[in-house]
C-alpha cells in the first residue's frame, strides 16, 4: 500500500524512530540523504546523456550541462541535514564537484552545536564546499549561477506559513527560477507547504520532489500539487512495522491503475451477458447527446455486460443509429423487465421541468432493485434536494465547480475555504450523505462515509477536455454494475484507469478515442 500521512503523523513517526526504538537522529538524516542522493542520481545521468533522456517525463533536466553548478538552501532543521547529506553522497559518488557547489544557510552553527545539521555542514566544509549565511550571500558580488537549486528550507515540521530569513530563501529560490533555466529538487515537501496550507502563503515552486515515505497528504492538495512537480518516493528510512502503527488511523492511500487493478476480480471465461450486470444510464439533451454516448462507451470499456442508455425522445433518432451495443430506449420506457445492477444519471442530462420527478423516480426503482447509483454533472444539484436516504451507498463525481456549490449548500462555506481545505470538508459530505464522492481534477479524490481517503496523482492534461468526465461516470458505472461490492474501489478504480490511459495517449483526443485505451488496459487486466 502507498499510504499518506498528515505532517503531524509524519512528526509522530519520526519521533517514535528516535525515542521508542532508539534509532539515532544523526542514522535517520544519512538514510534519509543518501536515499534521496540515489533518486536524484538517476536523473543526473539523464542530464549526461543516458538512456532516459528521451523521454517527457526527465524534460527538466535535458538542460543540464556538467560540470553542474549547485546550491543548496539550507534551513534550521532537519530537511536541512538531509540536503547537505544528499549533496555530501553526490560529490562522493563524483556526481558532483565541491568547487562547483554552495550552501546558503538560514542561520550560521555555532562551535558548541552538535545536531544532523551541524555535523552535516562541518563534513561539508571538509570536503571543500564553500558555504554563505543568507543575507550575506544576497548582497556579496559571489557568482549566484546554479543549474541545480536544492530546497531543504523547513519540512513537514511547519506549523504556520513562512516567515522571516525562510519566507526571504523561498522567494529566492522562485526568482532564480524565474531568471534562468534551473531545476529545483525539494526535500520531502516544497518549503512552505504543510496540512494547512493556502494558496495565499509563500511555497517553493519545485520541479521534483523527493518524498519520504510515508509521503504527506498535503502535497496531494489540487492546490499544491503543481509546486511539488514529479514526486519521488524516497522509502527505507523508517521501519516498516512503526510506519504501520500510525497509517491505518489516516486511512488514506494513494492509487495507481497498477496497485488498483487486481483489487477488481477477473470476468470469468464461462460467463454470460447478464453475469456481467446491466448498467442503465440516464443522459443527454438536446446539444448534449455527445454526453450520453460517451458515458455509454465508458460503461462498456470497464466490462458491463449490457448498457441501457435512456434518452429524450428527440434525441433517439440520433443516438440509436450511433450507439453501437448500446440498447438506446426512451425515458418513458422504465419497463420492469430491466432491472439494472447500477444506474448513472446526469452526464450531459440538463435541467429540464421534468428531471427532479425523472430523478426521484429512477432513485426509488434503483434502491427497490438493490443498484449501486452513480450520479454525474446535471444530476448533482437534484441530489440536495431529495431525500438521502435514497442515496447511501451512491457514487458522486463532481468536478470543481459542481463541488463548490455542494459544499456550500452542505457546509455553507465560501469557494476559497473549500478549496483550502478540500479533504476535511469531502470527508464532512460524504459522512452527512453517507455517499462516496469522486472528486475530479487534475489530482483525483476519494472520500467515502467511513473516511476512506484514495488520492490518484492525475497531472495530465490530456483529461482537461470536454467528455472525460462523462467517459470517467461511464466507467464507474461500468464497474458497480459488474456487482464490485465496494463503492469506494469502483471509484478509485475508474479514476486511476482513466489517468492511465491518459498517460498512454500520445496526444490529445477524442474521450471515444481515449476510451478505446482505457478498453485495451481494463482487457488486459481482467478479461
Amino acid at each position: 500500500m502507498n499510504n499518506l500521512v498528515s505532517a503531524e503523523t509524519s512528526a509522530l513517526i519520526d519521533r517514535t524512530a528516535s525515542t521508542e526504538w532508539g534509532l539515532n537522529p544523526f542514522a535517520l538524516v544519512e538514510a534519509a540523504g543518501r536515499n534521496m542522493a540515489d533518486k536524484l542520481a538517476v536523473f543526473l545521468d539523464a542530464a549526461s546523456g543516458g538512456e532516459h533522456q528521451k523521454t517527457k517525463e526527465w524534460t527538466p533536466f535535458r538542460m543540464l550541462r556538467n560540470p553542474l553548478e549547485v546550491v543548496a538552501f539550507v534551513g534550521s532543521g532537519n530537511n536541512g541535514a538531509d540536503a547537505m547529506v544528499m549533496l555530501k553522497t553526490l560529490i562522493l559518488n563524483g556526481k558532483l564537484q565541491p568547487a562547483h557547489c554552495r550552501v546558503i544557510l538560514n542561520r550560521m552553527s555555532t562551535e558548541a552545536e552538535q545536531t544532523p545539521r551541524s555535523e552535516s555542514l562541518k563534513l561539508l566544509v571538509k570536503m571543500g564546499v564553500p558555504f554563505f549565511d543568507f543575507a550575506a550571500w544576497k548582497v556579496s558580488p559571489c557568482n549566484k549561477n546554479a543549474a541545480i537549486v536544492i530546497d531543504g528550507i523547513a519540512g513537514t515540521g511547519l506549523k504556520e506559513q513562512l516567515a522571516g530569513t525562510a519566507m526571504e530563501m523561498a522567494r529566492t529560490i522562485n526568482e532564480m527560477k524565474r531568471q534562468a533555466p534551473v531545476v529545483v529538487v525539494s526535500i520531502d515537501v516544497p518549503s512552505g507547504l504543510f496540512d494547512e496550507w493556502s494558496v495565499d502563503m509563500p511555497i517553493v515552486n519545485a520541479d521534483i520532489t523527493l518524498a519520504v515515505e510515508p509521503r504527506k497528504l498535503c502535497l496531494y492538495k489540487p492546490s499544491a500539487r503543481i509546486f511539488a512537480g514529479r514526486i519521488e518516493g524516497v522509502d527505507g528510512i523508517f521501519p516498516q512495522k512503526i510506519v504501520d502503527a500510525f497509517v491505518d488511523k489516516e486511512n488514506a492511500e494513494l492509487f495507481t491503475w497498477e496497485t488498483v487493478k487486481t483489487r477488481i476480480p477477473k470476468i470469468a471465461l464461462n460467463v454470460h451477458k447478464y453475469q456481467r450486470g446491466l448498467a442503465e444510464i440516464h443522459a443527454g439533451s438536446v446539444g448534449c447527446a455527445g454526453a450520453a454516448r460517451i458515458a455509454a462507451t465508458g460503461a462498456q470499456t470497464t466490462g458491463a455486460g449490457l448498457v441501457r442508455l435512456l434518452i429524450d425522445e428527440a434525441l433517439y433518432p440520433i443516438l440509436a443509429r450511433t450507439a453501437g451495443g448500446v440498447m438506446v430506449a426512451t425515458e418513458t420506457d422504465q419497463s420492469d423487465r430491466w432491472k439494472p445492477d447500477a444506474v448513472l444519471l446526469g452526464p450531459g442530462w440538463g435541467n429540464a421541468t421534468d428531471r427532479p420527478a425523472l430523478f426521484e423516480k429512477t432513485l426509488s426503482r434503483a434502491a427497490a432493485n438493490g443498484a449501486t447509483v452513480v450520479l454525474d454533472a446535471d444530476a448533482i444539484p437534484l441530489f440536495q434536494k431529495i431525500n438521502s436516504s435514497l442515496l447511501s451507498g451512491a457514487i458522486l463525481t463532481p468536478h470543481v465547480g459542481e463541488f463548490l456549490k455542494f459544499a456550500n449548500v452542505y457546509c455553507g462555506v465560501s469557494k476559497e475555504t473549500a478549496l483550502s481545505n478540500l479533504i476535511p470538508i469531502l470527508k464532512r459530505i460524504a459522512a452527512q450523505t453517507r455517499a462516496t464522492i469522486l472528486f475530479k481534477s487534475h489530482v483525483l479524490i476519494v472520500v467515502d462515509a467511513d473516511g476512506r481517503i484514495g488520492v490518484v496523482d492525475g497531472m495530465t492534461p490530456v483529461l482537461a477536455t470536454g467528455g472525460s468526465g462523462d467517459l470517467l461516470a461511464g466507467m464507474t458505472v461500468g464497474l458497480a454494475a459488474r456487482r464490485v461490492a465496494d463503492p469506494f474501489i469502483c471509484a478509485v478504480a475508474a479514476a486511476s484507469l482513466l489517468v492511465a490511459a491518459g498517460k498512454a495517449a500520445d496526444s490529445f483526443a477524442d474521450p471515444l478515442e481515449l476510451a478505446k485505451i482505457v478498453s485495451k488496459l481494463a482487457s488486459e487486466a481482467w478479461a
